[in-house]
């Protein structure tokens, strides 16, 4: 959980990878509330890996500058050999679908954070996530995509809860 992710553009305050996946089992509690429990052990161990090899950023997978397969090969290794558990590989293609879905709308949430503390270095990965949710929001479920555009549209403000 202490993995730092986008160490490419690091922030003012650090973005762990327990963080991440937190938010995203919080985000699958909210939208689909009856989740197999083995998507949200998925959720859990998707990033594991990270804690021997480091965050890859999606930008690099995307451009080719790694080798995807080999990749995929050897996170599914360390999830069952090394840390003794593949989730990931027991779910079906649905399921996937909302594992993908929300790693990515966790992180276009993060940018947003960051853009309301004023870190203007994410603009460029606010982008990309915007272009690839285009491109790709048939790979995610509808209810995904719906909540993207959502938070796409929102002003990002602070929420009530947080005012005393």
């Amino acid at each position: 959980a202490n993995v730092h992710r986008t160490h490419c553009t690091p922030p003012p305050l650090p973005y762990y990878v327990g963080m991440h996946s937190f938010n995203m089992l919080t985000m699958l509690r909210i939208m689909w509330p009856d989740a197999p429990l083995r998507l949200v052990w998925a959720i859990l161990e998707h990033d594991m890996p990270e804690r021997v090899t480091g965050d890859m950023s999606h930008p690099a997978k995307a451009m080719g500058l790694l080798n995807f397969d080999r990749q995929s090969h050897i996170e599914m290794y360390l999830n069952s050999e090394v840390f003794g558990s593949d989730s990931v590989t027991a779910c079906t293609p649905e399921e996937i679908k909302w594992l993908k879905g929300l790693d990515m709308i966790e992180f276009y949430c993060w940018c947003k954070d960051q853009l309301m503390l004023g870190n203007r270095t994410v603009e460029t990965q606010k982008r990309y996530v915007e272009q690839f949710m285009i491109k790709k929001q048939h790979e995610f479920p509808v209810e995904l995509i719906d909540l993207y555009y959502e938070i796409k549209e929102s002003d990002w403000q602070t929420l009530p809860d947080m005012e005393f």
